[in-house]
């Protein structure tokens, strides 16, 4: 189900920065319920980028609030 999110083209418009491409796909799945997710599901946003590229990314999610954020959204 995740994959078939973010692929919907209502969700990649356009190209935009990881970080950002996985806030809104997060933010979307988090608006219709779905909150727990486990790593292979996010790494499955990113398909194209590195291992190291996606750990960065998810890092760089974690510092910046991203999972507390939407946890708070949807509370």
């Amino acid at each position: 189900m995740l994959c078939d999110t973010f692929r919907n083209k209502a969700l990649t418009d356009q190209p935009m920065q990881p970080i950002k491409h996985l806030a809104r796909v997060l933010a979307h799945l988090a608006s219709e319920g779905q909150t727990l997710f486990t790593l292979a599901d996010l790494r499955a946003t990113l398909p194209e980028h590195s291992f190291g590229a996606f750990r960065a990314v998810i890092m760089r999610a974690e510092r910046e609030g991203i999972p507390r954020a939407l946890e708070s959204a949807v509370c």
